[in-house]
C-alpha cells in the first residue's frame, strides 16, 4: 500500500459502523494492541458470539432474536426459551442457534507483514485464516476454528425437547470458553510479533 500510515490514521479515526457501535470487550485488548503496531491496523472484529436468529426470505435476511458475546447465563437461557417457544407453532418460523468463533480483519503494510501474521495464525492452528484482499489493501482474516450451528425450530415444529436446551447451551458455553482461551493465546503471540518488529 502506497500510503499505509495515512490509510491507518483515516481508518482508526472513523466512527465504528457496527450495529453494536463498539469493539467487543473480549477482543478489545487485541484490537488496541494491533492498532499500535507499525505494520498493522484492524478494519473489523468480533470476539465470538452465541446467536439465535429467525431465518428469513430472501435467503440472506435473518432476524437476530438473541446475541451474547459471552457465555449464556440463566437469564439469557430464559430469554432464549421464550423466543423458541413463541416460534413453535407458526409454520413460517425457522430458528437457528449458532456459536461463532472470533473473527479479526487486519490491514497489513505489505505482503511480508501479512505473511508474518499468517505464520502466527498457523502456529495457533487457525486453519480458516488467510489473505482476503490483495488489491489496494492487503487484508488478513484471522478466524477461530470452532463453530456450531443447529436448527431449533423448523416450519413451526420444535426440533428438540425444551429440557435439552440447557445441555445445548452448556456445550456452546464450553466452546465460547475455548474461544476465549484462543484469544488469549493470540494476544500472547501478537506480543511476541510486536517485540520482534
Amino acid at each position: 500500500m502506497n500510503n499505509f500510515p495515512l490509510s491507518k490514521q483515516n481508518t482508526l479515526n472513523k466512527q465504528d459502523k457496527s450495529k453494536k457501535g463498539s469493539i467487543d470487550n473480549p477482543i478489545s485488548g487485541i484490537v488496541n494492541y494491533i492498532n499500535k503496531l507499525p505494520d498493522y491496523f484492524t478494519t473489523s472484529s468480533c470476539s465470538g458470539r452465541i446467536v439465535l436468529f429467525r431465518a428469513g426470505r430472501p435467503k440472506y435476511k435473518a432476524e437476530v432474536l438473541f446475541v451474547s458475546h459471552d457465555e449464556v447465563k440463566a437469564s439469557g437461557l430464559s430469554r432464549l426459551k421464550k423466543h423458541i417457544l413463541a416460534a413453535a407453532g407458526s409454520k413460517t418460523n425457522t430458528l437457528w442457534l449458532k456459536q461463532e468463533s472470533f473473527i479479526l480483519h487486519t490491514c497489513c503494510r505489505d505482503i511480508k507483514a501479512a505473511e508474518r501474521l499468517l505464520k502466527l495464525a498457523a502456529s495457533l492452528n487457525l486453519k480458516h485464516s488467510g489473505i482476503i484482499s490483495l488489491g489496494r489493501k492487503t487484508i488478513v482474516e484471522l478466524v477461530g476454528a470452532k463453530q456450531i450451528q443447529l436448527p431449533l425450530v423448523a416450519e413451526g415444529q420444535l426440533l428438540i425437547n425444551e429440557d435439552k436446551l440447557g445441555l445445548i447451551i452448556k456445550l456452546l458455553n464450553k466452546r465460547m470458553g475455548e474461544n476465549k482461551r484462543l484469544l488469549m493465546e493470540l494476544y500472547q503471540q501478537l506480543l511476541k510479533l510486536g517485540s520482534s518488529s
